[in-house]
Formats: C-alpha cells, sequence, structure tokens
C-alpha cells in the first residue's frame, strides 16, 4: 500500500494542481469543500435562472422552453387525452358509456401501456400547432388568437391520425392499418372535423391571450372556452367514423346520439379539457407575455441580491 502511494499520489497531486481552481482550493481549506460547493451550486442556480428569464424576454420562444412549461401534459398527465378521446366518441365505439367503461376500454388489451397510446402522436400534434402559434405570434395575443386556428387547420391530418389511433379500442390493427382504413375513402378524409377543432382552439387561444394580458376579458374567455367544449367532441365523432356502429355520415350519427342521449353527451369528457386547457391558459401565458417574464426577473432580482452578492469572490 505504502509503495502505491508513493508511486502514484504525487500523479494525482501533480494533476489536481493543474486543473483544480486555485480560488476553490484556497476557500476550501477555510471554509470547508461541503459549504463552498453548496454555495458555488446556489450561485449557479440563481445565474441560470436570471439567463434564462433574460432568453425568454429578449428572445423568440424556444422549443425548450416550450417543452419545460407543457412536460407535465405531455408525460405525467398524457393518459388524460385518450380518455378524454375515447369518452367522446362513446357512442360509435359500443362501449359501456360511463367513465369507467371508457378505461375499461383502453385497457382491456394493454393493461399496462395502454392508457398512453397514441402519446407521442398527441404531443406531436400539441407541439406544432401551439408552439408555431406562439413562436410567430411574437408575445402577441391577438396574433396567437388567429394564428393557433390557422395551424391546427394546417396540421388536421396529425390530429385525424392521433384521435383515429387512440379510439382503436378493438386491437384491429396497427397505427398503419388505422391510416390506411381512412386512406381508403379519399385524402380528404384527414380533414375531417377540422372546422370543429379550429373553431374550439380559438376560444381555448383566446383565453390565453386575455390571462396572458391580464386582461378583464379573461372572466368571459374562460367560461366561453369551457362551452366550446362540444366542438372537440364533434371533431372527435367525425374523426372516428371508421368505428361507427351506427352510420358512416356525422350527420346521421349526431341525429342518432342527440336521440338516444341528449345534449349532455357532447359534455363527456369535459372535467379533463377543463383540467387540461385550465393549466394550458398558465403556461402559455407565461410564455405569450414579455410582462410576465419581466415580472418574474424582477422578482427574482429583488429575491436573491444578497445571496448572490455572498456568492461572488473576487
Amino acid at each position: 500500500m505504502d509503495t502505491y502511494r508513493k508511486i502514484f499520489y504525487p500523479l494525482f497531486d501533480a494533476w489536481d494542481y493543474a486543473t483544480s481552481d486555485a480560488r476553490w482550493n484556497y476557500r476550501a481549506e477555510h471554509y470547508g469543500k461541503s459549504t463552498l460547493k453548496w454555495r458555488y451550486y446556489l450561485q449557479e442556480k440563481v445565474e441560470l435562472k436570471i439567463r434564462d428569464l433574460q432568453r425568454k424576454r429578449d428572445g423568440p420562444l424556444e422549443v425548450r422552453d416550450f417543452l419545460e412549461e407543457n412536460k407535465y401534459r405531455l408525460t405525467v398527465f398524457a393518459f388524460l387525452e385518450r380518455w378524454m378521446s375515447v369518452r367522446q366518441a362513446q357512442p360509435i365505439l359500443g362501449n359501456v358509456d360511463s367513465n369507467k367503461g371508457a378505461i375499461e376500454s383502453i385497457r382491456r388489451f394493454n393493461p399496462a401501456t395502454g392508457v398512453f397510446k397514441g402519446a407521442l402522436l398527441n404531443a406531436a400534434h400539441f407541439m406544432f400547432v401551439h408552439y408555431h402559434a406562439l413562436h410567430y405570434a411574437n408575445h402577441s395575443g391577438f396574433n396567437y388568437m388567429f394564428l393557433a386556428p390557422l395551424f391546427e387547420l394546417a396540421f388536421a391530418p396529425i390530429d385525424h391520425i392521433k384521435t383515429a389511433y387512440m379510439n382503436e379500442i378493438h386491437n384491429r390493427g396497427s397505427l398503419l392499418d388505422v391510416i390506411g382504413r381512412d386512406m381508403s375513402t379519399g385524402y380528404s378524409t384527414f380533414w375531417r372535423g377540422s372546422m370543429f377543432r379550429a373553431f374550439n382552439t380559438f376560444f381555448v387561444a383566446a383565453n390565453v391571450a386575455a390571462m396572458a394580458n391580464d386582461s378583464a376579458l379573461q372572466y368571459l374567455t374562460y367560461p366561453a372556452m369551457l362551452f366550446a367544449y362540444p366542438f372537440l367532441t364533434f371533431k372527435t365523432v367525425a374523426q372516428s367514423l371508421q368505428f361507427s356502429k351506427l352510420s358512416n355520415e356525422f350527420s346521421q350519427v349526431e341525429i342518432e346520439n342527440l336521440a338516444q342521449n341528449g345534449f349532455k353527451a357532447r359534455y363527456r369528457g369535459f372535467w379533463i379539457y377543463a383540467f387540461q386547457n385550465t393549466f394550458l391558459a398558465i403556461t402559455c401565458s407565461n410564455l405569450l407575455s414579455e410582462d410576465k417574464v419581466q415580472d418574474m426577473y424582477d422578482e427574482l432580482a429583488t429575491e436573491y441580491p444578497a445571496q448572490q452578492k455572498r456568492y461572488y469572490w473576487n
């Protein structure tokens, strides 16, 4: 052991001397290495927050910022999208008309991961629509309110494929089989229901814009966004007609659905929609409004000045 130390320890000491920070070594002797590491960690944490807020305030929206704000919607709560979609289309899917029936249908063939079926398609559609709308809106709520529905129409095929794949609860084929069945009826099928989705997205975006600007209009746009939910139900039904046991015509399906279940059928899965879009308004308003980013920046600059002075050494 002593021979090992005599040979290798001088080499380790030389390497440490050549590569380590002299300020670190000096202060480690006086404050203790663990304390110094903690101070450096807090200093870097504050500096990172400041740099992030400066970038969000002064530059265009970046993908990483958008994903950071919506990470829980696209991961932990991704299962809610399929639950809501199946719930909306239950009259034509032929399963039990209840929340429990929807969950049982989703988990029937794949109990572990069935709830996340279509999650990647949902993330792609959500990002293509809302990221691009926020990016090109350039911190303008008015621009975002009109760009979001346009991007919904542009990326409608992704939404259609996602919905049809999520609502395939009878295990009759893969994603390519679902796409093939819709393609057999013509490419226009991929835009079926897209106008309903665009109308719904307009109200969702209007609520985000009102909250981003802290406008009194949010007391009108929020209820309007909730009442616009039937547009989303119409969209889902129109995109799921390949599974219909009633009819292949949207109008006929809706007439029969209304006769059998009443208007409340349009609000199946409503609580999921309300939950998702309430948090969307909060997260996207932070990305849309320069004022909100500036407020967070000012709060950080006020909260940490004493700590920053303590962490900097000359």
